[in-house]
């Protein structure tokens, strides 16, 4: 959803999206009722003061959002904002430079 957006925002039409991402052989998950109770739960686990964006305010549901897949899936979120997102022993978040540092890459 953030990559789109980031894809968009540069200028990129719908198709050139798709074929982008099929290049890249990104996979996209559906947001399902699993995902949806989790993410709730991974908000509710949170501290009040840390369920709103420090710079916008907003409630943090995108980050949330995508966590929860993350945690679903197994996988590990590369974003320079990782402390939006939520803490959790099922989840890894990492900056791009942490993950080229690592031994993952």
């Amino acid at each position: 959803m953030e990559y789109v957006t980031f894809l968009m925002d540069l200028g990129f039409d719908e198709s050139k999206i798709e074929g982008h991402m099929n290049d890249l052989k990104l996979r996209v998950e559906s947001f399902d009722k699993k995902d949806a109770m989790y993410a709730a739960m991974m908000m509710h686990e949170r501290d009040i003061s840390k369920r709103r964006c420090s710079e916008c305010h907003q409630i943090n549901w995108n980050d949330t959002m995508i966590a929860s897949q993350g945690s679903n899936y197994s996988c590990i979120i590369i974003t320079e904002n990782v402390k939006d997102y939520p803490q959790s022993d099922s989840l890894q978040v990492m900056t791009p430079e942490e993950i080229m540092k690592s031994d993952i890459c």
